[in-house]
């Protein structure tokens, strides 16, 4: 059918007996994933060879050791942050050996979550901590796979992992929001950690507690520029945008792309493009709150139902591109945007 998978080997859930073996916050998790990558790699080489060994590290770390959304549950560990994030880099760069070793035109990368942090005002503290967002989420997996080490402040807080250099073939970006960053003030702001999302802003649908984020197709820019200087092609693996009745789709669609082209023009080497999602999918702490599916699924019958952007991405699919009424229609966000109440 001319379609060509890439596997990811890691998204954020593990066996329960490798958690309670100290999951990657210990040193002996390497050799563990590495087999198991040697294994799947071994099993179903004949079927892919393209490879993610993990997918947004970032996300899984800061979730579960920063802010306590996803497993373990622990905030404000940014040891363990550091920490956890060396070994996942570490465990990715004895897989990458590993699988080379199975299949030798394999094609070998890791995907990393990529947010835009505006501080909310100008002043020296917003800035300063919109600042330390940026270098511990975006540009941890940055300076180690371009350096081995990761930016301050995580640089005295973890060791070195100079065998990660020139250990990729490709890098992936997933890309979906911006984030507003306020020094926190008072207790809700603290639980947050500052970061908010205003309401007269583009956004896709609210999650159970809070704003997904601001919808922001500029970021690919961003990230794609900065990603760019690893040397290696690039694939935006996920983007896309909670919207159940596809409010703001449509136009991130166009928009997104369209900042895509623009970055291949001017010599950014992308590869390649990935919506998330073709169905609406089982979100890991949302559950069917967020739906990012190009297809609504019903989730008692498991029907799939085609939304308008649907048959917007497969026109832009099968022309390869844009066409001035798409880029003219879906100029600028619809009004009002305001978020629906996830249910």
């Amino acid at each position: 059918m001319g379609m060509r998978p890439f596997i990811t080997l890691h998204h954020f859930t593990h066996p329960q007996w490798f958690e309670e073996r100290g999951g990657f916050n210990r040193r002996s998790s390497t050799a563990r994933f590495a087999r198991f990558a040697e294994f799947v790699v071994s099993q179903m080489g004949g079927l892919c060879s393209d490879w993610l060994t993990f997918n947004e590290p970032n996300v899984y770390t800061a979730l579960g050791y920063l802010f306590g959304e996803f497993p373990p549950g622990e905030r404000n560990q940014l040891w363990k942050y550091a920490r956890v994030m060396t070994n996942m880099h570490r465990a990715h760069a004895v897989a990458y050996d590993r699988i080379k070793a199975v299949q030798a035109d394999a094609s070998v990368g890791i995907a990393t979550n990529w947010v835009e942090f505006r501080p909310a005002t100008p002043s020296r503290p917003d800035r300063f901590l919109a600042g330390l967002y940026d270098s511990v989420f975006n540009r941890s997996t940055l300076g180690l796979l371009g350096s081995g080490s990761m930016p301050l402040p995580l640089r005295m807080l973890a060791s070195e992992v100079p065998e990660v250099t020139g250990k990729l073939d490709f890098v992936g970006l997933n890309v979906y929001n911006r984030l507003y960053v306020k020094m926190p003030s008072d207790a809700a702001s603290r639980k947050t950690g500052g970061i908010f999302v205003p309401s007269d802003v583009p956004q896709g649908d609210h999650g159970c507690e809070l704003p997904y984020g601001e919808a922001f197709p500029h970021a690919i820019t961003s990230a794609a520029q900065a990603y760019s200087i690893l040397k290696v092609p690039i694939y935006i693996t996920e983007n896309g945008v909670p919207d159940r009745s596809d409010r703001i789709r449509p136009w991130v669609i166009v928009a997104t792309l369209r900042n895509v082209h623009a970055l291949i023009e001017k010599g950014v080497d992308i590869r390649g493009y990935f919506h998330w999602s073709i169905v609406d999918n089982f979100e890991w702490s949302e559950g069917w709150t967020l739906r990012f599916g190009l297809y609504e699924v019903d989730p008692r019958t498991q029907d799939r139902t085609p939304r308008p952007s649907a048959e917007l991405y497969r026109n832009i699919v099968g022309q390869n591109g844009l066409d001035d009424e798409q880029l003219s229609r879906f100029s600028d966000p619809p009004v009002p945007t305001a978020p629906v109440m996830g249910r």
